[in-house]
């Protein structure tokens, strides 16, 4: 896998960073402790695997104040180009995967492909690929059982182990059911005996069952024979009681004849009472048609004298007031004039009223902002000598912009504040865990001395308190700088107060006003003048009221009729009395006596033509009523005559209920019997059918179970194969076996590198058990004797071998201070051997491209690409400085 570009936006410190990398060239990423070299790393290692590879959570890769990161990797493998986009907000993490422009995977995916392709995952790619901090000669310091455990881990032997461990447990486990299938020999001789009970009790229920069957045979021969009898007998019965229930019926019918031939004598006698009264009614009713006249002719000659009373009151009401009304009209059409002339003044004077208002509102405002703008301009005068307009939003302007740049000094500040209290804080860590450490805890190089350790100490300490003071003084450069904000928040809202422009509006206003009151003032005389001729109109319409509205009303009365027809209405009545009075006098000789109260004669006339129309009503059904009177009779005398037959035929029929009742119990009987025996036999049939299925249940366990015990002898020589797999895959079989063929392929491989070094180790020998010997011309040396820049050199040889045999992918190596724990002779030796690596390329070993993150200079000189990495306000900054060529 080679390591092609980066780029790197809102991570940790970095905003917007970019880095290309040459395959097969060295790249140093050099710059100051703190700078963001290692970031740079981290971003490599999240896009590959979606994990933070140090320090704290994922969330921690966000820089402070934004919401969102993006790390975008290309790299390449195989000869193909793939690309890594990775987004963490503050929702989730987001992911893609591309090839070209072709999706491979999304999310959750990118990260098992990314295995997929490469064939690396996280904790190997940080034992092979990534040596971090500290860490160069960690696997030669190694206690042989921890480099044992790490390389085995590396190669994969720790999966064989868990994979012997995992067939350990599943020979436990099918032990244990070898020995539960033992248990099923003894439940199959159990099935057994359960069988023959089974066999034993169907045999028992079959004999039972015979036996009701012919039970029931027998009772069902007597049934028949005493069924024969019941239905004569219950023939016998239903006629007997229908003749009963007909006979009943006949007497229920006489009765109700007997009942209707009472009532219908009553009926007759009351109908031939009535047709005496109606001969009597028939010599008074005729004059009713006469009264009526009578009556309605005396009502129309009262409705006309009062009518005739009331037109001549209206007439004379009307000539008294006529002239009054007249005049009444014209006052009151000059009154109206009078008013629609005062509305339309008053509209002006209304407008007269408001500037009046409006210029007493304004002459009050214009006082009070004078007096408020002598008070603010005495207070302003510092900022705002000359209290113009033009001045006030120059000066308004002037300040907005003194504070925009306050603003930007405490964000500054703040900024600064925070990075020094965190520095503190990993000061005092560092100290607190300082003690008797025999290394030092920023870089982890070990202590030559006490003094060595005491300089770290005391340096560390003139750190912490460089930076107490620092945080003091920008506590007060803060507060004075709040301090400046708010006085010119003051005298920039004093400056807004001041309302230079408002008094001239108003000024301006008023003289408009005043110009408009001069125009309307000759409205005010009109207005006057109007409401005395009011006043005087109102005077004489009050007087001529009374007689306007007397003379409206008796106008109303007579519906608006004139003069004459009025007196050709009192002509016409007068002439209509007389006639009346005719036709009354006419009417009183027909009925042949003046009735004393026509309206009560008229109601007793009345009365009694509604009881002639009633009883004549009667009268009128005396046929009808005979003629139904004779028909029940006849009916009577039929109904007699069939009650007799049914009587005659009863006596002949000689029904028993006694010998019935008899019958029926004893057939009820019977049939009960025959009922139960049913029952038993159903009863038995289900518990044959249950015991059939349990011996066809049980017969079905018996095969599964002799299945089982087949299967048992199955398992067991499985476990014995199981077993023999298991010990293949112990320590001490195929693990032993990969450790024997893949430990010479590691030492070969070393060997190939460290030729590269220019050093005079002739020989590395890597045993099965990972123990490690080096060879010089004098000999076997060990490790501990050999020179800090020799155990660099063999360390990298050894981790490069490693990924080397792991995989054929890996093709590069990436250095995260690298010179930890190295004091000066030591860099050199190592920027040396690094340099002497990426110039001699052997033909038979893989080319690797480096990357290495220092803030050592000594190692600029061995790089192909130098990024240059410096921090301002916060904010990681990288720059590439040059291009190194042999």
């Amino acid at each position: 896998m080679i390591i092609k570009s980066i780029k790197i936006k809102d991570f940790i410190s970095h905003v917007d960073t970019e880095l290309n990398f040459n395959p097969y060239e060295t790249a140093v990423i050099v710059g100051p402790n703190g700078a963001g070299k290692t970031s740079i790393i981290d971003a490599i290692l999240y896009s590959l695997f979606g994990e933070k590879p140090r320090g704290d959570s994922v969330k921690d890769i966000i820089r402070i104040g934004k919401n969102s990161t993006e790390v975008d990797l290309i790299f390449q493998e195989s000869g193909q180009e793939y690309r890594v986009i990775r987004t963490r907000d503050l929702k989730g993490n987001y992911a893609r995967l591309l090839k070209g422009d072709n999706h491979l995977a999304t999310d959750k995916e990118v990260t098992s492909e990314v295995r997929r392709i490469t064939g690396l995952d996280k904790n190997i790619a940080i034992s092979s690929i990534f040596i971090r901090q500290g860490e160069i000669s960690k696997l030669l310091d190694d206690q042989p059982k921890e480099r044992k455990n790490l390389i085995g881990r590396l190669v994969g032997l720790d999966k064989l182990e868990r994979s012997w461990e995992n067939i350990k447990s599943i020979i436990s486990y099918f032990d244990d059911v070898s020995r539960r299938y033992d248990n099923f020999k003894v439940k199959l001789d159990d099935l057994t005996r359960e069988i023959k009970s089974i066999e034993e009790r169907i045999k028992e229920r079959c004999d039972e069952r015979e036996r009701m069957k012919k039970d029931r045979s027998d009772k069902k021969n007597e049934l028949v024979v005493i069924k024969n009898k019941y239905d004569s007998l219950k023939q016998d019965r239903d006629r007997y009681q229908e003749l009963n229930a007909s006979l009943k019926e006949l007497n229920i019918r006489m009765d109700e004849r007997d009942d209707q031939i009472e009532k219908l004598k009553k009926e007759l006698s009351k109908a031939e009472n009535a047709k005496k009264d109606v001969e009597r009614l028939e010599k008074d009713i005729w004059k009713i048609e006469y009264v009526e006249r009578y009556v309605k002719l005396i009502r129309d000659k009262e409705r006309l004298e009062k009518d005739l009373k009331e037109i001549k009151s209206l007439k004379t009401e009307i000539d008294e007031t006529k002239d009054a009304h007249d005049k009444f009209e014209i006052l009151n059409k000059s009154k109206n004039e009078l008013l629609s002339k005062k509305d339309r003044l008053n509209e002006d004077y209304k407008k007269i009223t408001e500037i009046d208002t409006k210029i007493e509102y304004l002459n009050k405002e214009l006082e009070n902002k004078i007096k408020e703008n002598i008070n603010l301009e005495s207070k302003a005068a510092s900022i705002l000598p000359i209290v113009t307009i033009e001045r006030k939003k120059e000066k308004i302007k002037e300040l907005r912009e003194i504070l925009d740049d306050i603003e930007s000094s405490l964000n500054y500040i703040k900024t600064r504040e925070g990075e020094i209290k965190g520095r503190l804080h990993e000061i005092n860590e560092y100290l607190e865990i300082l003690g008797d450490k025999e290394a030092c805890p920023v870089c982890k190089r070990p202590f030559q001395t006490d003094k060595e350790r005491d300089k770290v100490k005391n340096d560390l300490e003139i750190e912490r308190d460089r930076l107490s003071i620092d945080i003091e003084d920008y506590k007060r450069k803060k507060d004075g700088l709040i301090i400046q904000r708010d006085d010119i928040n003051r005298s920039l809202e004093e400056i807004k107060n001041i309302e230079i422009e408002r008094i001239e509006e108003i000024k301006n206003e008023i003289k408009y006003l005043e110009r408009d009151k001069d125009i309307l003032k000759p409205v005010l005389i009109e207005i006057e003048k109007t409401n005395e001729r009011l006043k005087e109109v109102d005077s004489e319409i009050e007087c001529l009221k009374d007689f306007y509205d007397r003379y409206n009303a008796a106008k109303t009365s007579l519906r608006y009729r004139n003069i004459e027809d009025v007196k050709a209405d009192i002509d016409l009545m007068i002439q209509n009395i007389t006639d009346i009075e005719a036709d009354i006098s006419s009417t009183i000789s027909i009925i042949g006596y003046e009735p004393k109260d026509g309206e009560e004669e008229l109601k007793r006339l009345r009365k009694s033509k509604e009881e002639y129309d009633r009883l004549s009503s009667k009268v009128e059904d005396i046929p009808a009523i005979k003629e139904e009177l004779q028909r029940y009779k006849d009916e009577k005398e039929d109904l007699i005559v069939k009650s007799k037959s049914i009587e005659d035929e009863i006596k002949k029929l000689a029904f028993s209920d006694e010998e019935f009742k008899r019958v029926e119990k004893t057939y009820n009987e019977i049939s009960s019997e025959i009922s139960e025996l049913e029952g038993s036999i159903k009863q038995l049939e289900k518990q044959l059918d249950t015991y059939t299925k349990d011996l066809d249940e049980k017969n079905d366990q018996i095969s599964k179970i002799e299945e089982k015990v087949k299967e048992a002898d199955k398992i067991k020589s499985f476990c014995q194969d199981l077993e023999q797999i298991k010990n293949a895959f112990s320590r001490d079989g195929m693990q032993k076996v990969i450790r024997k063929r893949i430990a010479p392929l590691i030492s070969e491989v070393a060997l190939s590198y460290l030729d590269r070094f220019n050093l005079d180790i002739e020989s590395i020998d890597i045993n099965e058990d990972f123990d490690i010997e080096l060879w010089k011309q004098s000999g076997k040396v060990p490790i501990a004797s050999i020179s800090g820049g020799e155990k660099v050199a063999v360390a990298i040889a050894i981790r490069l071998a490693i990924a080397n045999v792991l995989s054929s992918k890996i093709s590069t190596i990436i250095m995260d201070e690298p010179t930890t724990n190295l004091d000066g002779e030591r860099i050199n030796e190592l920027a040396e051997i690094l340099s002497n690596f990426s110039t001699s390329i052997s033909s038979n070993v893989p080319v690797v491209q480096l990357i290495i993150v220092t803030h050592q200079e000594e190692l600029e000189n061995i790089a192909d690409t130098i990024y240059r990495v410096e921090k301002k306000n916060g904010v990681s900054y990288v720059k590439e400085i040059s291009q190194i060529e042999d």
